[in-house]
């Protein structure tokens, strides 16, 4: 499948990116990976966890749906509408952010914004301890 949504870590190590495992499915559906260096690691596994922008309250709009990935490469955060299956997040929300740790392999969910809103361009700090985007 095709990717055009990435981001590399600035050791060089480390990328995270969007690929769609099964092109030839009747609906091929994207999903987030990260290459450690060694290993292709799929991230989710969701059938709505990249979801293209068509409206002005999806989330995340245009180039909001690129993974971000700390400096060091031990993160991977990326914005989304779905729950991704993981406990505890309120579908109730509309752009939920979500952080992978590369090195344990767990999928975080940090926040989720009122169903109205949306984001787009997203940047992450080096840190990865703040995240700015457009509404």
């Amino acid at each position: 499948g095709r990717t055009y949504q990435f981001a590399v870590a600035h050791t060089g190590e480390r990328l995270a990116f969007q690929l769609t495992p099964n092109p030839t499915e009747r609906l091929p559906k994207q999903q987030y990976y990260v290459f450690d260096g060694e290993d292709v690691i799929q991230i989710t596994d969701s059938p709505d966890a990249v979801v293209g922008s068509s409206g002005p309250l999806d989330c995340p709009r245009q180039s909001g749906s690129r993974p971000l990935i700390t400096a060091d490469g031990r993160h991977v955060v990326f914005a989304t509408r779905s729950t991704l299956g993981v406990e505890g997040v309120p579908a109730d929300t509309g752009c939920k952010i979500f952080r992978y740790d590369v090195e344990t392999r767990e999928l975080h969910y940090l926040y989720g914004f009122p169903p109205g809103e949306a984001l787009d361009l997203p940047v992450l700090s080096d840190s990865g301890r703040w995240m700015s985007f457009t509404m």
